[in-house]
């Protein structure tokens, strides 16, 4: 018999919508680098708040994922954060904007742009 331990970051760690999908491809459309990459810094009341750069070079720490051709690098310390979360676009109006489905947020500010997890 032999046991087997579920890691989660050995699967794929977050979705990506396809309509985020396809916001991404457009905005890296014209980018020298065609990737995003995705971490935290520390900011707002509530602790952290996400960071997505687009064409942007992983850095050594960094995974590496793919989803339909979109290359998105996430930051070791952001992976910790966001594991199991899926990525979307949300649209008002005119307005588009990414939002991270985030199940391990404990707390967030409320204005909806720093969280914590524990």
């Amino acid at each position: 018999m032999s046991i087997e331990v579920f890691n989660p970051i050995s699967q794929q760690p977050i979705r990506v919508t396809d309509t985020a999908i396809e916001f991404f491809k457009k905005k890296l459309k014209n980018q020298e680098i065609q990737s995003i990459r995705i971490s935290v810094k520390t900011s707002g009341c509530a602790g952290y708040s996400y960071v997505i750069d687009y064409g942007e070079q992983s850095e050594k720490t960094d995974s590496e994922h793919n989803f339909d051709g979109v290359k998105i690098f996430v930051s070791e310390q952001a992976l910790k954060m966001i594991v199991g979360s899926e990525i979307d676009l949300k649209q008002e109006g005119l307005n588009k904007s990414i939002v991270f489905n985030n199940p391990n947020v404990t707390a967030s500010c409320g204005c909806g742009t720093s969280f914590t997890t524990e």
